[in-house]
């Protein structure tokens, strides 16, 4: 993060949401939500919403984030 091909990547999808191909709509406080209802097709977010996936009750799949490849960080199955 913060490196010249994440800020490019950042630069592209601010310029597809001023286009109107992604959606600027969507933040924080309802990404989940919109997931969990079928009204968004992924959602980048972290283990504070896999209760309310979960309880959605749909299958789902939970892989690691460019991002978090690049850090090296540990990851963990969902129990």
């Amino acid at each position: 993060m913060g490196e010249e091909g994440s800020l490019a990547a950042a630069d592209k999808i601010a310029e597809l949401g001023e286009q109107g191909v992604l959606k600027n709509s969507i933040n924080g406080d309802n990404s989940i939500s919109l997931f969990t209802e079928g009204k968004s097709a992924y959602l980048i977010s972290g283990p504070w919403a896999l209760g309310d996936v979960r309880d959605a009750g749909f299958e789902f799949t939970i892989s690691p984030s460019p991002a978090s490849r690049a850090w090296r960080m540990p990851r963990r199955s969902p129990a």
